[in-house]
């Protein structure tokens, strides 16, 4: 059994398992308080327009009545404005939408049933740099807030890397290792591809064992990276 250090998630491989620190006797106890972002959002939007997509979820949910439709609407138009969604495509349909803006979406589909947990299914794969670079904003915000619990899953090891706190490895369907991400990563296990700000740095400190003094700030991308050589540099000279 193992306990996220950051959440009261538990999780195992055996019969037993724990939400939030009661023994789960029914699947649909968590249905309402766990959401899925599924890594193809086409597979995860089927209304006519962008509003109709979000309010689904609760409409099923909680049975709603047409007088109830309109503030759940603007309930939706809130959450959109957060996620830097344009308001003016609310009408417009979720598949004519750009591959970041479909994502959002089906994020705001979520958001808008307030779950504890989000679980993200590669979230970057198949984006370019500009939509990769923006879904990656808005997990860093949803963690600013603290309200959800992030399960993030993915074969990018850069995004692991700089987004998450714990990285539980999994090998043939069962758990290998839970740790902190970045200890997790300084002992990375073969099968896995270093992240790139790891083995830059493993590369200068075979060059100069000064460096070692990089591992002390933990930098997570390209720019902490720069900031930390920085500093390292300036105190050496």
């Amino acid at each position: 059994m193992h306990r996220s250090e950051t959440a009261n998630l538990y999780y195992a491989s055996g019969e037993k398992i724990l939400f939030f620190k009661s023994k789960l006797k029914n699947y649909k106890t968590i249905r309402r308080e766990v959401g899925i972002v599924f890594q193809q959002p086409e597979y995860q939007l089927f209304k006519e327009t962008v509003l109709q997509d979000i309010i689904f979820g609760p409409k099923i949910l909680f049975n709603l009545q047409k007088e109830e439709l309109p503030k759940w609407e603007e309930k939706a138009k809130e959450i959109l404005s957060e996620l830097s969604f344009p308001l003016e495509l609310v009408s417009s349909s979720p598949f004519k939408l750009s591959g970041g803006q479909k994502r959002k979406v089906t994020l705001a589909g979520i958001l808008i049933l307030e779950p504890k947990v989000i679980v993200f299914d590669e979230p970057t794969l198949g984006l370019d740099p500009q939509s990769t670079e923006q879904v990656l904003e808005l997990v860093k915000e949803l963690q600013g807030k603290g309200e959800v619990t992030i399960i993030l899953v993915s074969s990018s090891m850069d995004f692991i890397f700089e987004i998450t706190d714990v990285t539980l490895f999994l090998n043939a369907g069962r758990l290998q290792r839970a740790q902190p991400t970045y200890s997790f990563f300084r002992d990375c296990p073969k099968e896995l591809i270093k992240p790139k700000v790891i083995s830059f740095i493993e590369n200068l400190v075979s060059c100069n064992s000064y460096f070692e003094k990089l591992w002390e700030y933990e930098p997570r991308n390209i720019t902490q990276l720069a900031e930390s050589i920085s500093n390292v540099v300036g105190n050496f000279s």
